[in-house]
């Protein structure tokens, strides 16, 4: 992979080829967020088109939400390994739960 220059990066297939930061999932959830805002604006267009749409846009909004749970839970494993505490999260701030996401656009654990 080559990145800029004459820099080169390899990549172990073997390793999980990701690093996720707090603001990759804050970004994941505000993708899910519009995801779902616009299956509901198509939804209300009622156009024969309009029902396949919105399963894509459903499809995809599931997929963003598993990266993003996975990441959350990635992150939470580490956490615990290195010992840092974890503060609970607040009753409207989300957070990683024991559930998975259930296709809704809440933050993981309160789907």
């Amino acid at each position: 992979m080559h990145l800029s220059g004459d820099k080169v990066a390899s990549v172990d297939l073997g390793h999980n080829m990701a690093r996720f930061r707090r603001r990759d999932i804050e970004d994941l959830t505000a993708v899910s967020v519009k995801l779902a805002e616009v299956a509901g604006a198509i939804q209300q267009v009622r156009s024969p088109w309009s029902g396949a749409a919105v399963q894509l846009l459903r499809e995809s909004n599931e997929i963003v939400l598993s990266v993003r749970d996975r990441a959350l839970a990635k992150m939470q494993r580490y956490l615990v390994k290195h010992g840092v505490k974890i503060a609970p999260p607040a009753p409207d701030a989300g957070g990683a739960g024991d559930e998975p996401s259930q296709g809704g656009n809440a933050p993981a654990g309160q789907a």
